[in-house]
Order: structure tokens, then C-alpha cells, then sequence
């Protein structure tokens, strides 16, 4: 859909171009993506998106401040875990923690990305392929720094 294919290249592909540079140069790389939808959300039609995994990494339920949602009580194992990750990478510059499953670095070859959702935390293998990054590097974006290209009817023009 047009919806996913946006949402791909705005923020799936763009967080692996960022992490695949990040980690090229030898910096400890950490990629999560937050993937599950709370029933206050879903209710008006959304799913997961910018943002909404704040009340779950600082442990907002009571929908605290105003404008955040609350969110159910059955959420907390997973929230608990977001804050634990989040806690030990503010400490310790690694996200993993005691009783946590593991949270690989993110590799330029090997691609892992933490994925949180209704059935919890865990590593995503395919985030590569879910979001689409490589038809979005074959589209002449495969540099953050450009040059950019110009679309044209038959295809991109570099300038």
C-alpha cells in the first residue's frame, strides 16, 4: 500500500541507512522498532507510530501528560522491559539487562533490530525486507548525504 511504502521510506529505510553508517565506523549501534498498537490508539484507527512508545519507556499509564493515551495494565511486562533496556543503555551504553532477552548491535552485514509488540520483545531478522530498503536504495537514494536525485518520467536524474 501507498500508506506502508511512505512509512518505509520515511522511517524503515532511513533508520537503516543511519544505523548501517553508524555501525561502519565502529560506533555500538542500537535499532528498535516499536510495532504494536494499544487500544486507545487502535479505537480512532491507528496503529503504532512516531512516538507511541513513550508511555511505555517512561511508564505513563494513567495517560499522564494530558495529551498521551492511556494505556491497559495488561501492558506492563512490556513496558517494564522498554524501561529496563532504556535504563541500562542510559547507564551503561548497552541495552541489554538482566532477565531481558538479548538485544544484538545492529551490524552492517548482520541487521538486527529490536522489534516490541503485543507479544513482547525480541530480534527482528528481517527488518531489511519488511521496510522495502533495498528497492528504496535502487531508487538513487542509497547515500544520506546525496547527491539526490531529480525524478523524471524516465527515471532519476542526478544533478
Amino acid at each position: 500500500s501507498i500508506l506502508l511504502t511512505v512509512r518505509d521510506g520515511l522511517y524503515g529505510w532511513t533508520s537503516e541507512r543511519v544505523a548501517r553508517k553508524q555501525a561502519a565506523i565502529g560506533r555500538p549501534t542500537y535499532v528498535y522498532l516499536f510495532d504494536h498498537g494499544y487500544p486507545a490508539m487502535e479505537a480512532v484507527g491507528l496503529h503504532a507510530f512516531h512516538a507511541s512508545e513513550l508511555p511505555y519507556v517512561f511508564g505513563t499509564f494513567d495517560g499522564t501528560p494530558p495529551r498521551w493515551p492511556k494505556v491497559p495494565d495488561s501492558d506492563r511486562g512490556l513496558s517494564d522491559a522498554m524501561i529496563g533496556y532504556w535504563t541500562s543503555f542510559a547507564a551503561k551504553g548497552n541495552p541489554g539487562g538482566k532477565g531481558l532477552p538479548a538485544w544484538p548491535a545492529f551490524k552492517p552485514d548482520r541487521q538486527m533490530v529490536m522489534k516490541f509488540e503485543s507479544t513482547g520483545a525480541g530480534a527482528d531478522t528481517d527488518f531489511y525486507a519488511r521496510h522495502q530498503c533495498k528497492f528504496w536504495a535502487e531508487q538513487g537514494f542509497s547515500s544520506l548525504s546525496g547527491p539526490y536525485p531529480t525524478p523524471t518520467a524516465s527515471g532519476p536524474v542526478y544533478q
